[in-house]
């Protein structure tokens, strides 16, 4: 299935960020890490608003939107919420 957004939508994927290695320190059972306010994506399409695809964007992580459609998951974000750009 192929997936253009439009509207000033980016599909982008979530660029993952390697976890930190095992320090030695005790923290309780329930302790979670605070949830980076920004993520780093990767443009897959985003001709209409001009993104080359491949591009790495700093956006805000509670901006982006993750749409099921039968077994895919799209993911989303409005080109608004972009910070910056990696390179």
């Amino acid at each position: 299935m192929i997936f253009t957004p439009v509207n000033n939508y980016l599909y982008v994927e979530v660029v993952e960020t390697p976890t930190p290695e095992e320090s030695g320190i005790l923290l309780p059972q329930d302790y979670q890490p605070a949830e980076n306010p920004f993520s780093a994506v990767r443009v897959r399409d985003g001709a209409e608003t001009g993104w080359t695809e491949g591009a790495v964007l700093i956006v805000e992580s509670h901006m982006l939107h993750n749409i099921q459609h039968g077994t895919e998951t799209f993911t989303v974000i409005k080109e608004n919420y972009v910070i910056g750009v990696l390179t």
